[in-house]
This record gives C-alpha cells, sequence and structure tokens, in this order.
C-alpha cells in the first residue's frame, strides 16, 4: 500500500491544496474529510497544522495542538521537528516583544541545529537557519541600538556570517529551491545593499528563468526603478505557468502603474465587478 500511501500525501499535501483553492475553509474542509476517513494519521494532523501556520488566517495555537496530538502519535518523527522548527518561527515573527520574538527564534534554531544530516538530502535545515539569522538581523537594524557601538556591530558581523555560511551550504545541497537565493537578496536589501539584492535575483534567473518565485521577487526588487525590466521578467515566468495568481497579479499592476489613466479606468472597472 505503499503507493497508496505517496499518493494520499500528495493529494493533500499543503502546495496540492494551494493549487484547489486558495480559500482557507475549503482547504480546511478537505483536510477534515482526510482526517475522518483515516484517523490519527500523522501525516493529515501534520498538514492541518503547517495549514494554520502557513495561512495568513491560520490559527497558530490550533497548529500547535495539531501538532503536539502529531507527535503523540511519531514522537521520533524527523519531519515532525522540522515543522515544530518553523512553528516557533511563526511564532518569533507574530510576537510583539522583541526579546520573546529572539527567544523563540533560538529556540527554533536549537532543534534546526539537531536535524543536521538527519532525513533527506535537502536545504530546508540550512535555509531555515539562515532565515532566523536574517531575521535577528532585521531586528537589530529596526531597533533603536546604535548600529556603531562595537557590541551591536559584532553581533551584526556573526550573525552575518552565519547566514551567509548556511546560505552557501543550502546552495551546494542536492535539493535547493527559490527560497534561498529570495532570502539572500532580502538580506542585502535589510543591509542597504539594494544594487547586490537584485544581482542575486538577476544571477538566479538566468539559470531559471520560469521560476514564478524568482520572477515575482525580481518585479518586486526593480519595478521602481524600470517597470519593464521587472516585468519581462514576469512575462517569460508566465511562458510556463499561464495561470498562476502572483504573477497574473504582478503583471496587472505593472500594467496600471505604467498609465495614471489606466489606472483609474482598471480601478473603475474593478469596483463595478
Amino acid at each position: 500500500y505503499s503507493s497508496d500511501d505517496q499518493a494520499l500525501k500528495r493529494m493533500i499535501s499543503s502546495s496540492s491544496l494551494r493549487d484547489l483553492t486558495i480559500n482557507l475553509d475549503e482547504r480546511r474542509s478537505l483536510l477534515n474529510v482526510a482526517d475522518r476517513a483515516m484517523p490519527n494519521n500523522t501525516f493529515i494532523i501534520q498538514q492541518q497544522a503547517i495549514l494554520e501556520m502557513n495561512s495568513r488566517d491560520g490559527d497558530l495555537d490550533k497548529a500547535e495542538e495539531l501538532l503536539d496530538l502529531a507527535f503523540d502519535l511519531s514522537p521520533h518523527d524527523i519531519s515532525l521537528m522540522h515543522t515544530k522548527a518553523t512553528l516557533l518561527a511563526r511564532r518569533a515573527d507574530s510576537a510583539d516583544d522583541p526579546l520573546r520574538a529572539k527567544t523563540l527564534r533560538a529556540k527554533s534554531r536549537e532543534i534546526l541545529k539537531s536535524l543536521r544530516g538527519q532525513g533527506r538530502d535537502g536545504s530546508y535545515v540550512q535555509t531555515s537557519l539562515a532565515k532566523l539569522a536574517v531575521k535577528d538581523i532585521e531586528q537589530i537594524v529596526k531597533s533603536n541600538e546604535d548600529l556603531s557601538t562595537p557590541i551591536v556591530k559584532r553581533d551584526l558581523l556573526r550573525l552575518v556570517e552565519e547566514a551567509e555560511r548556511e546560505f552557501n551550504q543550502a546552495e551546494n545541497s542536492t535539493i535547493h529551491g527559490p527560497t534561498v537565493t529570495t532570502e539572500r537578496a532580502r538580506l542585502r536589501r535589510i543591509l542597504k545593499e539594494h544594487k547586490k539584492s537584485i544581482v542575486i535575483i538577476e544571477e538566479a534567473l538566468k539559470d531559471n528563468p520560469d521560476s514564478r518565485r524568482l520572477a515575482v521577487a525580481y518585479n518586486d526588487a526593480v519595478k521602481d526603478d524600470d517597470l519593464l525590466l521587472g516585468r519581462a521578467a514576469i512575462k517569460t515566468a508566465l511562458i510556463s505557468h499561464p495561470n498562476d495568481k502572483r504573477l497574473n497579479q504582478a503583471l496587472f499592476y505593472s500594467l496600471i502603474a505604467e498609465n495614471d489613466n489606466f489606472s483609474d479606468e482598471m480601478s473603475s472597472s474593478l469596483h463595478k465587478g
């Protein structure tokens, strides 16, 4: 029955459900149906948790409850540890207290470091560790601290080196996606190195011109300076992904940004709809 199990996992994975519908309640319902059909299935419960923590209007408390239930069923499951680390990072993102956010990221980092070398050969651990470092850097840059003081400069340098080290390891793994590039570029933007950020995405686009995420990231990076350049990247990716929502949305906003009259006309049509 391993083939049936793999088919089920493909059907109810978070990415597959996102392709089916963008409505959160509908995706919840689909997973609830799967849960009733196969109760106490660790993978289904994990997907329910992932849905909550990765959705804009998801419930992080519910995600934690579901993840605890999954751990009760499979306490040594490495993929659940991955999900736990991600949940802690999500909680850090939503924390109002900077100290609490930093503490949650430290807990996430501790779990991820314990997972090195375990599971499939991929860049999840390295990319996640790099993202945590980038978040710490962003928090320091946005704080009221004097960035020129020796202690703050030392912390920033350590975190930048940590992020770059993890990015390099992620790129050297056999499995890695555009997240490595987009996060690396985001780091350079945080450090006020806008041109370096653009170059990073440009180089990646040369190898993957049909990448949806890279095209959107590149358009976001250059649209204020060169609207047509960003639009060209979007159009290239649309050839392979003509129905992609984010690409079409980016193209739409690029078109209406080019002409104020056109923008007013399109906005008026939207209101009428």
